[in-house]
């Protein structure tokens, strides 16, 4: 069972050692005491482990939450998969003294995801699944609403025709003009609801840092969307870069504003067949990992479906909804 765990020989060479016996056939400690003494050593598969037992409160280890909680973060901090994805959990249910940040959730189930963890992958999934649940359910309850609010002035029109008095012309009097559709009213939940319901272009191409097929967002707060995009490829001076962004929407103004931050993650580069004629104007940089700091940019809804945005690195630009 022991020749299972790759520290396991070492931790026992090291342990024979320091009881001064001849050789690690010497000691027969117990597969708990193995993993303890590798996760203090830094092996981030024993710090995992480790972390469950004080998750689950079991192998005669008493249950704490904030002790497994630090030993994920030792072993997420060396890409262990598994353990990122523990940490997304945690931030998820607000775990060990954490408040419930679906946001942050995200981004340890997106590194999780790009180190190999199927239950982070089916985690996203569900995520994009609710997301899009909430959308269409926005879309029915706005229809619905338009649909009663034309019907109670259809039949307050009725009984306003009912009380006039007889015409004596001889032509009918002509009929009411339809009335003309209500535009969604001027509220910060009305247009984070706009913009979380729509899927935004400029000209030809999906918009980079809004809602689109490929970017799974999330209501992270009273007024704010947190969105994670897959992964997209871009050439950026002369590499192609794999990457993928998050973006933070909000919060969102009566007046039809709202500022957006947005941070790269480029998980691969490679020389590109074609350099770039010009640095990218969304401000993506050939160099891998998270980059900082975020950029920055700040959207105006000109009129329903057109967004007009504007950041310190380039701009404007225009989208529109489809």
């Amino acid at each position: 069972m022991f020749a299972t765990n790759p520290w396991h020989g070492a931790a026992l060479a090291v342990l024979a050692a320091a009881t001064g016996s001849a050789a690690a056939a010497d000691v027969d400690p117990s597969m708990l005491v193995i993993e303890r003494f590798a996760a203090e050593r830094g092996d981030a598969n024993a710090q995992y482990f480790m972390g469950e037992h004080h998750e689950l409160g079991d192998s005669g280890i008493a249950k704490d939450l904030g002790k497994a909680l630090s030993l994920y973060t030792q072993a997420a901090a060396q890409q262990h998969g598994p353990a990122q994805y523990k940490l997304g959990v945690f931030h998820e249910q607000g775990l060990a003294g954490l408040r419930p940040d679906p946001g942050e959730a995200m981004q340890w189930y997106q590194r999780a995801a790009e180190n190999g963890s199927t239950l982070a992958r089916q985690r996203l999934a569900a995520f994009e699944r609710a997301a899009a649940e909430d959308a269409a359910r926005a879309v029915r309850e706005r229809e619905a609403a338009e649909q009663q609010r034309l019907k109670a002035q259809a039949q307050k029109l009725a009984a306003l025709q009912q009380r006039r008095p007889p015409t004596t012309a001889t032509q009918p009097p002509a009929p009411p003009a339809p009335a003309k559709p209500r535009e969604p009213a001027p509220d910060a939940a009305g247009l984070l609801e706009h913009v979380q319901a729509m899927r935004w272009y400029e000209v030809a191409r999906a918009a980079e840092f809004l809602p689109t097929d490929d970017m799974n967002c999330l209501k992270t707060a009273a007024s704010e969307l947190t969105c994670f995009s897959k992964e997209r490829r871009r050439t950026v001076a002369d590499r192609e870069a794999a990457y993928s962004l998050k973006a933070v929407l909000g919060p969102f103004s009566a007046q039809g504003e709202f500022p957006i931050s947005y941070t790269y993650h480029v998980a691969d580069l490679r020389a590109a067949a074609k350099a770039a004629a010009a640095p990218d104007a969304y401000g993506l940089q050939p160099a891998l990992g998270w980059q900082q700091p975020a950029r920055t940019a700040r959207c105006r809804l000109d009129q329903p479906g057109r967004l007009r945005c504007e950041g310190p690195q380039g701009g404007p630009w225009e989208f529109r909804a489809r």
